[in-house]
């Protein structure tokens, strides 16, 4: 009876720290994982084609870097950008999608950072906004998965930014 007793209490101590030793990892990585988002900056191209008729984009660009300061991989790094009409006094470009973009940049290994810039044209809606005022609505979307080998888990961020919109023809 007694051995079976050193038995249990031995194996249930290894169970026991082996599994504090993984979650502990789990958790250390999950709370390194790091985001920083700049202001998003627009570049338009608007030109009349006609009397009160334009064509041209708007090219929003925004700076990211996701920073992987855990012990484990990041898998299937997702980013995604939408942008809105908001706030729009005469037309009905409130709520809007104006245009998105995603980028599925797969993995970045442990202790490693990504960095880039993610470029959105937006082309719907043009004659409307090179003559209206209102505001853009940028959604940022991060999804990533942390793998612990086993099993991964999911984590999202999302984030919003306002831009004040100045109609470059404002009639």
């Amino acid at each position: 009876m007694r051995r079976w007793i050193k038995i249990f209490i031995i194996s249930f101590s290894l169970i026991l720290v082996i599994g504090f030793a993984f979650f502990g990892t789990a958790y250390y990585s999950f709370k390194n994982v790091e985001y920083a988002i700049e202001d998003t900056t627009l570049d338009i191209n608007i030109v009349p084609l006609l009397l009160f008729d334009f064509t041209g984009f708007i090219l929003t660009e925004t700076d990211l870097e996701i920073i992987n300061g855990g012990l484990y991989p990041f898998k299937d790094l997702v980013i995604s950008i939408e942008v809105y009409g908001q706030d729009f006094s005469i037309s009905s470009l409130d709520g809007i999608l104006l245009g998105e973009g995603e980028n599925s940049l797969g993995d970045i290994k442990a202790k490693e950072i990504w960095s880039g810039t993610l470029k959105v044209n937006v082309t719907k809606e043009i004659p409307i906004l090179a003559i209206q005022d209102g505001n853009l609505r940028i959604d940022i979307d991060i999804s990533l998965k942390i793998s612990f080998y086993l099993f991964k888990i999911k984590i999202n961020y999302a984030t919003t930014q306002i831009i004040e919109w100045d109609a470059p023809f404002w009639i």
